[in-house]
């Protein structure tokens, strides 16, 4: 996770942006998981998170191929919760096609501050 302090030039207010990539198998996730969580106990000014989570909040993000069991998707969706974080939805700035399976996995998250 790469992240920035910023500071708007008009009303001089702080807030953060940070650009992931999450690792492709379901273990490997749970250290970025962990990176956010403590960054998030840190901070009291807005967040943006961008990148590719390698992961789904619901079961409409996949197209073809086998179900997605949201049981999987579960340590991502109590990260979001436990840093105040809301999916602004994902987007394709690509998607991963194997074949006839297309998974969008590019997401904007953003503290509720933020959203105001």
């Amino acid at each position: 996770m790469l992240t920035w302090k910023l500071t708007t030039k008009d009303s001089n207010k702080e807030f953060y942006i940070s650009i992931v990539y999450a690792k492709t198998k379901q273990s490997g996730r749970e250290e970025l998981w962990g990176e956010m969580r403590a960054f998030a106990s840190t901070i009291s000014n807005p967040w943006a998170v961008i990148g590719d989570f390698n992961n789904m909040l619901n079961v409409e993000e996949k197209l073809g191929g086998n179900l997605h069991r949201l049981y999987k998707s579960l340590p991502f969706m109590e990260c979001l919760f436990y840093c105040d974080l809301v999916d602004m939805g994902h987007f394709s700035l690509y998607s991963l096609l194997l074949g006839e399976i297309s998974i969008l996995t590019t997401r904007v998250l953003i503290t509720k501050q933020l959203k105001c």
